[in-house]
């Protein structure tokens, strides 16, 4: 299991800035179901801006192995190497979205990162998202996050409430 067990809440706070992504993703597209679900996420939601980063060999990989290769030009925003670089990016963006990698229940530290940004996260379900308390989204599969993606997009008060409850509960338990 990996839980990170906080963040550090003067580095990941909110900027106060308007996003100018509507949708984040971060991490490797390193396996076949991971690349076909960002491609298939791209291109079922074409008007909304979405921001991908990961090292550039994960960015060169995903465009050989895609059948899109195009999407990966306009979703590839670079890697991020800092703190601090990942607090703006997350700060730029409305929603990230979360598919763990690091086993059935395990939560990565982007789940903090994001909430101590005042940003929703989605996350693809784990048992440890019970630390939100029932608050945090999360998508049981492909047209589940496509739905919740649509409907925070749309409901800025369902957003916002989300947002600050799992701000409040992480700032409570998680901040470093």
């Amino acid at each position: 299991h990996y839980l990170p067990h906080f963040v550090n809440f003067d580095i990941y706070k909110d900027f106060g800035n308007k996003p100018h992504y509507d949708l984040m993703f971060e991490g490797r597209l390193d396996t076949d179901y991971r690349l076909s679900f960002f491609e298939e996420l791209v291109l079922k939601l074409p008007d909304l801006k979405i921001a991908w980063y990961a090292i550039e060999r994960h960015y060169e990989d995903a465009k050989k192995r895609s059948k899109y290769p195009e999407i990966f030009d306009i979703c590839y925003k670079g890697f991020i190497d800092n703190e601090k670089d990942m607090a703006k990016a997350i700060n730029n963006t409305k929603i990230v979205f979360n598919m763990n990698s690091q086993g059935i229940s395990s939560l990565n530290y982007r789940t903090f990162q994001t909430v101590a940004c005042k940003r929703l996260l989605i996350s693809d379900y784990r048992e440890e998202l019970e630390l939100f308390e029932g608050n945090m989204p999360f998508y049981e599969d492909f047209s589940d996050l496509i739905f919740k993606i649509e409907c925070y997009l749309e409901d800025s008060h369902a957003y916002k409430t989300i947002v600050e409850n799992c701000y409040q509960i992480a700032k409570n338990n998680h901040n470093s």
